[in-house]
Order: C-alpha cells, then structure tokens, then sequence
C-alpha cells in the first residue's frame, strides 16, 4: 500500500523520502528523436533510490494521513511497519519487490534500486 502512496507523489514531486529507509528521487527526460533507428523516444522519468536521504520531511506523513483520513502519528506508524517489514525481507531474501515500482536489492548492505520497466512516473 505505501508503494501506491510512492507512485502517486512521484508523479508530482522529485523526491520522496521514505523516513528512515531512504528516498526515491525522479529525474525528467525530455521526449527525443533516434535518427540513426528512425525512432521517437517519448519522455519519461528516470528513478533512481538513495538510502542516505533518512529524515523525515512530512511529505509522505501528511498523504497518508489526508488520504486515510488518519492522524499524522498513525501515518508514521504505517511507515515504520512497511521500513521494518521491507528491512526484515531485504535482510533475509537481499530482493524486495515494490510492486509498480521496482525492485530493491540488498548489496552488503546498501540497497540497489532497480526501476520496473513499465513505470509511469510522468502523471500526464
């Protein structure tokens, strides 16, 4: 479910900082124009993961507390389970699936993002 919440705010937002776990930062390319394959490359976002952005900055607290309609507390708390969940499965398994998104892989501790092919991040 907190994937859903990542997908939605990627649409409209570069960053999203998933607290204490890391970030999922996007980054726009522009449509081009293959000439030498006579090819028309539609624009996208390119998605990348960093587990050094940690700290909180509300963003994703406050969407899911509008969106379920819940305190910002219990917001959080949703968070920390799916952090602890995600860290126990990336721990035991080094492969985490985050459906829509991609996969997160445990590399001696630090974890490689590896974006799902048909992601849609433009949100037009």
């Amino acid at each position: 479910m907190i994937t859903n919440y990542l997908i939605e705010l990627l649409k409209d937002n570069e960053c999203v900082i998933v607290p204490d776990f890391g970030a999922f930062i996007s980054k726009r390319h522009s449509a081009t124009i293959d000439y030498a394959n006579h090819r028309f490359m539609p624009p996208y976002k390119e998605l990348v993961f960093n587990n050094k952005l940690t700290n909180n900055d509300d963003l994703l607290v406050n969407f899911i507390s509008q969106k379920e309609n819940i305190s910002n507390e219990d917001a959080l708390a949703k968070i920390k389970n799916f952090v602890n969940q995600s860290a126990a499965i990336l721990e035991v398994n080094f492969e985490l699936d985050l459906e829509g998104l991609g996969k997160l892989r445990n590399f001696h501790g630090d974890y490689v993002f590896e974006t799902k092919e048909d992601v849609n991040l433009l949100g037009d």
